[in-house]
């Protein structure tokens, strides 16, 4: 007889919650970027409450779990939605940020996403290795279309609007498989 104690995690996955916190977001983003949506208050709201809560509050429970990927995935791109927001409400009281600036932002969090889409990819999952590409791309496009102002700005917008529905897929997907329901993801 083994004085082996097991123990086994019976706590609920908090990825779907980290997923949706990035596809929504991603998606008012995009189409803001598009011209669909004119006011930025919906970016921010989203940005914060669910980009930037959701994602930590996911990212702290894998980290409980000891999944190392999701909880400096989730935590981190958290604090993107938080500093992103920032530079939304800032230029009510600063000065806005320029387009190189902006540029520099937006593509060191795009090597960082290109850093961790190769973890990703280790996952085996399509939808989460799609997510993860088109969050690249988002960063990558937007943040060249900062630099050079004669790029078509939509790309990133459009990148945008597909990631954020690979996410919303991902998490509302592990929904419906928590519940007995099979979704290929």
């Amino acid at each position: 007889m083994s004085d082996d104690i097991k123990i086994f995690d019976q706590t609920s996955s908090p990825g779907p919650l980290g997923f949706i916190g990035l596809g929504l977001p991603s998606v008012i983003l995009g189409l803001q970027g598009l011209g669909i949506i004119e006011e930025p208050l919906s970016v921010i709201s989203m940005a914060i409450f669910l980009g930037g809560f959701a994602q930590l509050f996911a990212g702290l429970q894998f980290r409980k779990k000891g999944d190392t990927f999701s909880a400096v995935a989730f935590t981190t791109f958290a604090l993107f939605w938080f500093s992103f927001a920032w530079i939304l409400i800032a230029p009510f009281g600063a000065a806005p940020l320029s387009g190189i600036s902006s540029a520099v932002y937006l593509i060191l969090w795009g090597i960082y996403a290109v850093v961790m889409t190769a973890a990703a990819v280790k996952t085996g999952v399509k939808s989460v290795i799609a997510t993860f590409v088109f969050l690249d791309l988002t960063f990558i496009l937007t943040g060249l279309s900062a630099a050079f102002p004669a790029l078509p700005a939509g790309a990133g917008a459009v990148a945008a609007v597909i990631l954020g529905i690979c996410a919303m897929y991902t998490g509302l997907a592990m929904v419906l498989e928590s519940v007995g329901l099979k979704v290929a993801y």
